[in-house]
């Protein structure tokens, strides 16, 4: 399938597919999270779970042949595989266990949605300070070392690791069952798209 592939980065914020897109591909996180939302007119949108290194997404909408019903973003900088419908589909003629496996995650997805399940709740979290200026680290060291009194593996990262390639990113947040992103006032390359400075 390695030919029908395309690689893509997709920048944090911008959104993958939205409902009601159609499902011509499924797509593969290779590196970065994404998050999947639900929109409905007159609501906060609906968060449904976050999306992993070596997950598909579009999975459901793809094999039921319907456009999709839940909008895909990337919580931050990500690289996303992409094949195409009629490549996925040969694939599985070629090699059942594919559709095999596929069926089970769709599966296990199901059940976690329904039961509201931890397995796909955030484990990532960003702080960054508004209204009256603070220095924020020492609030967030703080939080961390409560989490990691719970047994608890966690790191918090600052602007220091602005630089880093999305594969560092991604190695931090498998090894760890948090992660707390933290910008301060200052950071203003490494804050967030929309949030003000101080």
């Amino acid at each position: 399938m390695q030919g029908d592939a395309t690689w893509f980065s997709l920048p944090g914020g911008e959104t993958l597919y939205s409902a009601g897109d159609p499902a011509d591909q499924l797509y593969f996180v290779r590196a970065g999270r994404l998050g999947a939302f639900r929109r409905t007119a007159g609501q906060d949108p609906l968060f449904l779970g976050v999306i992993r290194p070596g997950e598909p997404a579009g999975e459901m909408a793809l094999v039921a042949g319907a456009p999709h019903s839940a909008d895909v973003v990337a919580l931050r900088d990500s690289e996303i595989f992409a094949l195409p419908r009629d490549a996925f589909f040969e694939a599985c003629e070629e090699d059942p266990s594919v559709m095999t496996e596929l069926a089970r995650l769709m599966i296990l997805r199901s059940r976690q949605a329904a039961g509201r399940a931890a397995a796909g709740e955030p484990s990532v979290f960003g702080f960054v300070p508004v209204g009256r200026p603070v220095t924020l680290r020492p609030i967030v060291d703080r939080i961390a070392l409560e989490i990691m009194k719970l047994g608890y593996s966690v790191t918090v990262v600052g602007v220091e690791a602005a630089s880093a390639p999305t594969e560092w990113y991604s190695d931090v947040e498998r090894t760890h069952d948090f992660v707390l992103y933290v910008a301060e006032a200052a950071d203003i390359a490494w804050r967030p798209a929309g949030f003000p400075a101080g």
